[in-house]
C-alpha cells in the first residue's frame, strides 16, 4: 500500500508539473544581443510587452469571445473569436503604458462598429489615468471616451530611455474604404543594450514600410498578418486591410537579420490566415520555425 501511494504521489506530481509548463507557454529566441526582452502575446493585437525596465500593452483588445459585432455580418455577435488565454486583471497587472496603433474611435460622438484594437471592454477596465500613447489621428477620440493622460506621438518620442519611433502605412488597398478604417501607425523601440523592435501595426506591406523596414534593421519585426478584408461589392470581391502570409514570408527574406513575431490572426471573424496555413507556407519557403515564430494566445516569448 505504501508503495503503491508513492507512485501515485510521484504521478501527480509529474502531472501537474507538465500542466505548469503547459500554461506557461514560453518560448526562448536566441538574439544576437544580450537582452531581457519578454513579449506575452494575449490575443489579436494584444500583447503586454516588458522592455528596458518598462512594461507596456498594446492594442488593448479585452472583450469576452463573441461578445460583439463581427465585420462580415454586423447583425451577429461573433468578435473576438477567441477566448482571453487569462484574466484581464492579469493582462493589465503591472502594466505602466499602453501603446496603440490606432482606435476606430471616432472624435465625435457618433455611431461607429466596434473596434478591435481598444474595444469597449478595454475603455471600461483601463484606468482613465494610465498614459496613452497614440497617433494623431485618435487622440481626440480616446480623450473622448475618458482617457485623461494622452500623448499623440508626432514623430518620435523618448520615455524612460527608450525612443519610440512612430511610421504611418496604408490600411486598406481600395482608396474609398481609407477614410472608414482612418489612419494607422507602426511603432519603432529603441534603447541601449536591447533589440530594435519594430511593430508594424494594421498595415498593407508598402514599398514605404519595406524602406522603413530595411533602413532600421529592427532585431524583431512583430507584423499582423492575419490578411484582414471586407467585402466591396456582391460579386465577391474584397478590400485587403493589413498583411497576409506572404506578406510575412517576405519581409522574412527582406529582414535577414530579424526575428519576425505574427500576430493579428485567429481572433476575428474577416481575418482568413489561420497559424497552420501560414507555417504551411513559411516550411515551404525554407523560412524556420526560429525565424517565423507564430505564438498562440498566451505564449510569452523570451529574447
Amino acid at each position: 500500500m505504501k508503495k503503491i501511494l508513492i507512485v501515485t504521489a510521484l504521478l501527480l506530481s509529474l502531472l501537474l508539473a507538465a500542466c505548469s509548463t503547459q500554461e506557461e507557454k514560453v518560448v526562448s529566441v536566441d538574439s544576437k544581443k544580450d537582452t531581457a526582452t519578454e513579449i506575452q502575446f494575449i490575443r489579436n493585437a494584444t500583447m503586454k510587452i516588458s522592455y528596458a525596465g518598462k512594461t507596456f500593452l498594446t492594442d488593448p483588445m479585452l472583450s469576452e469571445k463573441e461578445s460583439l459585432p463581427g465585420f462580415l455580418n454586423n447583425a451577429e455577435l461573433s468578435n473576438p473569436t477567441a477566448d482571453l488565454p487569462v484574466s484581464v486583471e492579469e493582462i493589465l497587472a503591472d502594466v505602466e503604458t499602453i501603446f496603440v496603433t490606432h482606435t476606430h474611435i471616432p472624435a465625435e460622438d457618433v455611431p461607429a462598429g466596434p473596434s478591435d484594437h481598444f474595444d469597449s471592454a478595454a475603455i471600461e477596465n483601463i484606468s482613465k489615468d494610465m498614459p496613452i500613447y497614440i497617433q494623431p489621428f485618435d487622440a481626440a477620440g480616446i480623450r473622448r471616451v475618458g482617457f485623461n493622460d494622452v500623448t499623440a506621438i508626432e514623430d518620435s518620442i523618448v520615455i524612460d530611455g527608450i525612443k519610440v519611433t512612430r511610421f504611418e502605412g496604408v490600411h486598406a488597398d481600395v482608396d474609398a474604404l481609407l477614410p472608414i478604417v482612418g489612419e494607422s501607425s507602426g511603432y519603432v523601440f529603441e534603447a541601449d543594450g536591447y533589440p530594435t523592435v519594430l511593430w508594424t501595426g494594421d498595415v498593407l506591406l508598402t514599398d514605404e514600410i519595406k524602406e522603413v523596414i530595411k533602413k532600421l534593421s529592427p532585431d524583431i519585426i512583430i507584423a499582423h498578418t492575419g490578411g484582414a478584408q471586407l467585402p466591396i461589392d456582391n460579386q465577391g470581391n474584397v478590400s485587403k486591410l493589413v498583411m497576409d502570409a506572404e506578406d510575412a514570408i517576405e519581409i522574412a527574406n527582406i529582414a535577414p537579420q530579424a526575428k519576425i513575431i505574427a500576430i493579428h490572426m485567429e481572433s476575428l471573424d474577416h481575418c482568413p490566415v489561420t497559424r497552420e496555413g501560414l507555417r504551411e507556407k513559411a516550411n515551404e519557403a525554407g523560412i524556420s520555425e526560429d525565424r517565423l515564430i507564430i505564438p498562440e494566445d498566451g505564449e510569452t516569448i523570451k529574447f
